[in-house]
């Protein structure tokens, strides 16, 4: 998933989606080596049946059929529901709003809980504040976007939702040691 962010923003008019394969009409799709392996799979289970794919499976030393509809990547939020279910619901708020991050409040709001709870959970399971941790995320997407799109560092910050390109040039060059637009000059 880490191309998923310079994607989405390349190609506004798709909707990625986080499983292994795709079988869409006459398209199929899978990304990396083993959702190729699962979708080959799928498509001897397909044609040959159930007892053929689970064969061929053993014979290519596959522990384990995955269904295509299964997760990619484990994300945060699927690693942190088993842990506290608040904590999961407020990284999944926060994930879904890095380009509008909301004040610390708003999002224990949202989740139902007191501002207080909202940050001992943070410290508990992540060892950050809740603004730590959204920081940290916005700045991981920026660095994608500036990795891997043509997007100026103005954009980037933007779509990361900082609001001043000199605060998110500071921010990034303290948690990367080296400034935005380097970073995208990089080869």
């Amino acid at each position: 998933m880490a191309l998923a962010a310079g994607f989405e923003e390349t190609f506004l008019k798709l909707d990625p989606v986080c499983t292994i394969y795709e079988e869409e009409a006459n398209f199929l799709s899978s990304a990396g080596g083993a959702a190729t392996l699962d979708l080959f799979l799928a498509l001897i289970r397909q044609t040959a049946g159930t007892a053929i794919s689970n064969r061929v499976a053993d014979d290519l030393l596959c522990a384990s059929v995955r269904p295509g509809d299964s997760r990619q990547t484990m994300t945060d939020r699927c690693r942190l529901q088993h842990r506290n279910e608040k904590l999961s619901r407020a990284v999944a708020v926060i994930q879904d709003s890095l380009e509008d991050p909301l004040p610390t409040s708003m999002l224990a709001q949202k989740v139902g809980i007191s501002t207080r709870q909202l940050e001992r959970l943070f410290g508990r399971y992540l060892g950050c504040t809740p603004k730590t941790y959204m920081t940290n995320l916005r700045l991981d997407r920026a660095r994608v976007l500036l990795q891997q799109t043509h997007m100026s560092v103005i954009d980037v910050a933007v779509a990361c939702g900082f609001s001043s390109a000199g605060h998110f040039s500071k921010l990034y060059r303290r948690q990367f040691g080296i400034s935005p637009h380097i970073e995208q000059s990089a080869p």
